[in-house]
């Protein structure tokens, strides 16, 4: 990874999140950040920049590669609204960036009263989701307690997306609800997060051209997340070799890479129209040839686990979206104590000296 490339993350993060991102926090953290990692006992900051919610597993898609495709949790486990006032209150003074994902967020009913807990208490909250539940009356609601981010998920065009998530007529639904907020938030603007997949790369020309009425629109192609066979194989050994008795679930979408399918977003980002959208990761372009082949092998490092958690929709602390290792659960403890216990610590202080297996190919990175 060039620095300059390490930069544009930072920029992206800056001009697309800033509520989540202060410009004084975060270029302290550039300065803090090299010292932590670079000790040894995987200590990090008292408590976590950005915390992200997972409020259920439910989902009214179905798309064949969604990490929580296998990690249901019963509706009767899910926190509770009045758990999450709890929770707001406890983290308010830390000042987190909450994300607030699923499942499908929009399934749960009480979702809008879920984001004001935590705006009550002046935190910054973003939504990620598919949009085809979101309704004119939870729009305005959202944009009136001053949601700061809404990201929904498209995974080609119209025909291209309707048989990626296996439900017809999502597709309009989903740019119906991007242009509603365009018109209820205008700043922020609706952002797009473009899923890359073989099949979706073709259409994305088409999309482009297609939202170019949606003013102002942020597109975010999201690189797909995938691991091959032996790297599965590969985790699974490193695994049990560092954290024997530590149950882990692994839960990265298996794919078997042909890079030839991926040439033409190569192709589309060297256009006028490509530069104008970012990547998540960013990566250049002898990155990206390389995440589209049997071995990925970036040489980056993970900085999410010492910044960002995750937690699931009956508490449980991860430290990562695809590499489940239950670090704690907040209906037990406070997060604080287990953003920094034993687990915690070993499994950064592992990350330390390098990205495991399963880490080739991560968002985060």
């Amino acid at each position: 990874m060039s620095l300059w490339t390490k930069l544009q993350s930072q920029l992206v993060n800056l001009r697309t999140f800033r509520p989540f991102f202060p410009v004084a926090r975060t270029i302290g953290d550039m300065l803090i950040l090299p010292a932590q990692m670079a000790r040894r006992g995987g200590q990090a900051n008292e408590f976590p920049f950005v915390i992200n919610i997972n409020v259920t597993t439910r989902c009214n898609l179905k798309c064949p590669y969604c990490f929580n495709a296998d990690n249901i949790v019963p509706q009767s486990s899910e926190l509770s609204l009045d758990r999450f006032r709890t929770l707001a209150e406890g983290w308010a003074r830390y000042r987190p960036g909450i994300f607030i994902s699923g499942g499908e967020p929009f399934a749960r009913e009480d979702l809008v009263d879920v984001v004001a807990a935590f705006k009550e208490h002046g935190l910054p909250v973003g939504i990620v989701t598919n949009g085809t539940l979101i309704t004119r009356e939870k729009a305005e609601r959202l944009a009136d307690i001053g949601l700061d981010a809404l990201m929904l998920s498209i995974h080609g065009g119209r025909e291209v997306h309707d048989r990626a998530v296996r439900v017809p007529g999502s597709y309009d639904k989903t740019m119906a609800a991007l242009r509603l907020w365009g018109k209820l938030s205008p700043k922020p603007g609706p952002m797009v997060n473009y899923v890359i997949t073989p099949e979706s790369v073709p259409d994305l020309p088409g999309f482009v051209a297609e939202a170019r009425d949606i003013n102002p629109l942020t597109l975010r192609l999201s690189h797909l997340n995938f691991l091959t066979e032996a790297e599965i194989a590969a985790q699974a050994k490193y695994w049990n070799n560092r954290f024997p008795n530590v149950p882990i679930d692994v839960l990265s979408y298996q794919y078997e890479p042909d890079g030839g399918a991926f040439a033409p977003l190569i192709e589309f980002m060297a256009s006028d129209e490509g530069r104008q959208v970012f990547t998540k990761p960013v990566l250049d372009k002898d990155e990206v040839r390389r995440w589209y082949s049997p071995s990925a092998k970036l040489g980056r490092r993970c900085v999410f686990i010492w910044r960002s958690t995750f937690i699931n929709s009956q508490g449980d602390v991860y430290p990562c979206q695809f590499l489940y290792v239950r670090m704690g659960n907040v209906n037990e403890e406070p997060l604080g104590d287990i953003w920094n216990n034993s687990l915690y610590r070993q499994f950064r202080e592992a990350l330390r000296g390098g990205l495991m297996p399963g880490c080739a190919r991560c968002c985060k990175l």
